[in-house]
């Protein structure tokens, strides 16, 4: 079987676009010490069959043991979080799954335009703005579902992965 390393999810898995050839979906661990944000996350990546809430975490000690025990492919984190921040977290996050993808999910302000160039050089894999001021909750839902999910997807599908993609290039080079 050839295997297209556009198809690789990050943790191996092969795949067939966005869920597994197991028909699983991509799992998703979604780290916002607001309830409110983490309510409208898990909605969101709820409402997508390509999609599963693997967990949810208030804190970043509660995300690091949820990543441990849900293995989920993805984590969507918040750049502005108490102690330990966002960006503490991503690094530890870094330290100990080098491979995780990580998209950072933060405010318009300038102090988070400032945090979001700085996760981005601490390798948070994508940043998403959150919304303001978009009129209603629905309006504010899709602007995130719009930017958020298809990011997401092209993560787990391996494109922005070159560590899996080395992995299984043996597998996708056939001998001519």
């Amino acid at each position: 079987m050839e295997l297209d390393t556009a198809d690789v999810c990050d943790h191996g898995r092969e795949t067939t676009g966005p869920v597994a050839l197991d028909g699983a979906p991509i799992r998703v661990l979604i780290v916002d010490d607001s309830v409110v944000i983490r309510r409208l996350l898990s909605t969101i990546v709820g409402e997508d069959p390509e999609l599963e809430v693997a967990g949810v975490a208030a804190n970043g000690q509660i995300a690091l043991q949820r990543l441990a025990q849900l293995e989920p492919d993805v984590v969507i984190l918040d750049l502005d979080m108490p102690d330990p921040d966002g960006l503490q977290i991503l690094q530890l996050v870094r330290a100990e799954y080098p491979d995780m993808p990580v998209v950072m999910v933060g405010a318009a302000s300038d102090r988070d335009a400032q945090a979001a160039t700085r996760a981005l050089e601490l390798g948070a894999s994508a940043v998403v703005t959150k919304p303001a001021s978009v009129g209603s909750v629905a309006a504010a839902m899709e602007r995130v579902r719009d930017e958020l999910l298809p990011k997401v997807k092209r993560l787990c599908r391996g494109a922005a992965r070159p560590a899996a993609l080395a992995e299984h290039a043996a597998v996708a080079v056939e001998p001519a």
